[in-house]
């Protein structure tokens, strides 16, 4: 990276970074049914410039272009960026912001119904996972005193080329293999983050809150209808908190999560079909593509830290620290658990960490 000051007023920079990614990965159920294997090994560089431009003191225009080179798909990319701010006044400042981008190494969303989702990534290989990309689209406002900061911002992303794999059968098609079981479709985010931050003295801290929704659409899962992602989540209220008392020796800090509940899909129920050769068959009914929603995730975390000083045998300055993770310890739900081979079937909830203290000392000389 390299930046390049024209004037007071015109900045450019510069750059270019190469990647050598290597993957393997292997589904296997039960402990012996391959599922699926993959290994793979690629590289993509890129270069970018941008040019930041201030004709005068009430606005900045950011301008840039990233190109980039991916050897497993022998694709060039063009990835084109703007951004301005614009001072109403010295303490109110409109802004927005325009960006292309391109994703190599994939996250794949592993619909596994029984086990709740077992992500995973690879590469774009351009067939059975292709190149993703998205366009980013941010518009808000600031105000901002010595002390205080409120941030407004609204936003639109398009999703192109988005990655699921799932056993559940493909509607049309004969499964030869499970290369076969990867799904490619589209989607949107779109939102609004509000900011209020306290910047100075002894007790410091923000509120946030995120009110947003994300939706996909695959033309072969959920009978090409729009379906919530299983990132979708409406409601994140944010509450930090800082208190630091005699010069930072001293130091309190709290934060506060909430968020509304995260979709997954839900099994509607489960029958048994006769067939004329005397076996049966035993089917799962499933809702609607993540339907259901989970019971919504809050927690509050407290830590108090000491800073110290050891003169005697050596400037030694340390950290002593005491964290409460979960301090209420509220159960929240990761996912849910279906066993069918019970009857009537078991469903069991699978939980991030309950209550949790930690005890931490960092020494630095």
């Amino acid at each position: 990276d390299a930046e390049w000051l024209v004037s007071s007023t015109h900045k450019v920079e510069l750059g270019a970074s190469f990647t050598q990614s290597d993957i393997h990965y292997k589904n296997l159920r039960n402990d012996s049914l391959l599922i699926l294997e993959k290994t793979q090994s690629g590289q993509y560089s890129s270069a970018y410039l941008s040019d930041n431009w201030q004709p005068n003191k009430k606005l900045s225009i950011t301008v840039g272009l990233r190109t980039s080179y991916y050897q497993l798909t022998n694709q060039y990319l063009f990835e084109p960026r703007l951004s301005f701010a614009y001072f109403l006044t010295d303490k109110i400042k409109l802004k927005g912001a325009y960006g292309s981008y391109n994703q190599f190494v994939n996250r794949i969303i592993n619909d596994n119904l029984t086990e709740g989702s077992r992500d995973f990534w690879l590469m774009a290989d351009g067939q059975q996972v292709k190149l993703s990309s998205s366009q980013h689209y941010i518009f808000g406002f600031s105000h901002e005193t010595n002390g205080w900061l409120l941030d407004v911002e609204a936003y639109h992303k398009d999703l192109q080329n988005l990655s699921e794999f799932s056993l559940r059968f493909r509607t049309g098609a004969q499964i030869n293999s499970a290369t076969q079981l990867f799904f490619n479709g589209k989607g949107y985010s779109e939102g609004i983050d509000f900011l209020l931050q306290k910047k100075q003295g002894s007790y410091t801290g923000w509120v946030s809150y995120t009110l947003g929704r994300v939706r996909n659409t695959f033309p072969d899962l959920n009978d090409g209808k729009e379906f919530p992602a299983l990132n979708d989540q409406l409601h994140e209220f944010k509450i930090i908190q800082n208190y630091s008392l005699r010069g930072g020796m001293w130091n309190f800090s709290s934060t506060f999560i909430y968020g509304s509940g995260k979709p997954y899909s839900e099994p509607a129920g489960q029958y048994a079909l006769s067939l004329l050769d005397g076996r049966d068959l035993s089917y799962i009914g499933v809702g609607a593509k993540n339907g259901s929603r989970l019971a919504p995730y809050h927690r509050l975390d407290f830590s108090v830290h000491h800073k110290f000083l050891v003169d005697k045998i050596g400037k030694i300055k340390g950290d002593l620290g005491v964290s409460l993770f979960n301090l209420y310890n509220r159960t929240n739900i990761w996912y849910y658990k279906f066993d069918f081979t019970q009857k009537p079937a078991v469903t069991t909830q699978v939980t991030y960490l309950h209550f949790t203290p930690n005890l931490s000392l960092a020494i630095d000389f």
